[in-house]
Parts: C-alpha cells; sequence; structure tokens
C-alpha cells in the first residue's frame, strides 16, 4: 500500500509511518481490552483520520510481528506543481 504525502505539512513522517505500525503491532500481540483501547486512542491522536487506525490494526500490523523494524519506504518525487511543495511516496515493505 501507498501513500502520497507532503513533508511540509508533516516534517517527519518517517517518524509516524514507522511509529503506528509499531503501536499497532503491539496491540495485535494481545493485550487486555484497557491496554489496547490506550494504544488505539493514542494512534488516533497522531493519525486524525477515522477508520485508519483500525485498517491498520486489522490488516497492515499482522504483517509485521515478525519484523523487528524498517516497515515502510520513502520515495521523494520532486515538488508539486501550483504551490511547489515537495511530494513523497510511503510504502509499507510488506
Amino acid at each position: 500500500e501507498k501513500y502520497l504525502e507532503d513533508p511540509e505539512k508533516n516534517p517527519k513522517p518517517e517518524f509516524i509511518v514507522d511509529y503506528i505500525p509499531a503501536t499497532c503491532k503491539r496491540t495485535v500481540k494481545g493485550k487486555d481490552g484497557k491496554e489496547l483501547v490506550k494504544e488505539r486512542k493514542n494512534a488516533q491522536k497522531i493519525l486524525r483520520v477515522e477508520g485508519t487506525v483500525s485498517k491498520l490494526i486489522n490488516r497492515i500490523a499482522p504483517r509485521f510481528e515478525t519484523v523487528p523494524g524498517g516497515y515502510t519506504r520513502i520515495y521523494k518525487l520532486g515538488n508539486r506543481r501550483g504551490d511547489n511543495a515537495e511530494m513523497a511516496i510511503i510504502e509499507f515493505t510488506r
């Protein structure tokens, strides 16, 4: 899965994109309900998009259960026409 990102709006996309799967991976590993809600809320605060956290926990995080890190690749695309904002594609490795 790939996502188009504007690094100007989000100066550290690799932090967020690597932090979120790691957080969601911890929720998949069988925590009790109270801690699962806490991890979901923390991820929701960072992402601020409805439905994304459940997609990460249910679909993407199980792919990375055995992987210690390096969940994403970032490809710099250059500048966007119009406002000249730098663009990048963020891609999950699996």
